[in-house]
């Protein structure tokens, strides 16, 4: 009897959570692959990733959730800066090293 219950209660946790033990194992698998974050390395930072940020939100392509493509691992900063800002806006903001806008729609990117 406490066994049925205890497997339907994971059933209903599993399907109404998006943040499952499939996603946990996921994320600490990317983790290990990317240790260091994307974005900070794109500006010759180096800083420990602690987030697994998905570049397709999940409200638009839910399929993606455990792509490995469509995920980056991202120090806490990057993550909840920039990158929720692109998630509102569309917009990634910020410069390379170089000066040039990391978003790639940007109008000085289009010069180029």
């Amino acid at each position: 009897m406490l066994g049925s219950c205890f497997c339907a209660l994971v059933e209903v946790v599993e399907m109404s959570s998006p943040y499952n033990y499939k996603w946990q194992r996921f994320r600490a698998g990317k983790l290990a692959r990317e240790p260091l974050c994307v974005w900070c390395l794109e500006l010759g930072k180096t800083e420990a990733a602690t987030e697994v940020h998905h570049v397709i939100p999940l409200r638009d392509r839910p399929d993606l959730k455990l792509s490995d493509a469509n995920t980056v691992s991202l120090c806490k900063a990057c993550h909840d800066g920039p990158a929720q800002h692109e998630e509102r806006t569309g917009h990634k903001r910020g410069c390379s090293v170089d000066g040039i806008p990391l978003d790639t729609n940007h109008p000085w990117r289009q010069l180029t």
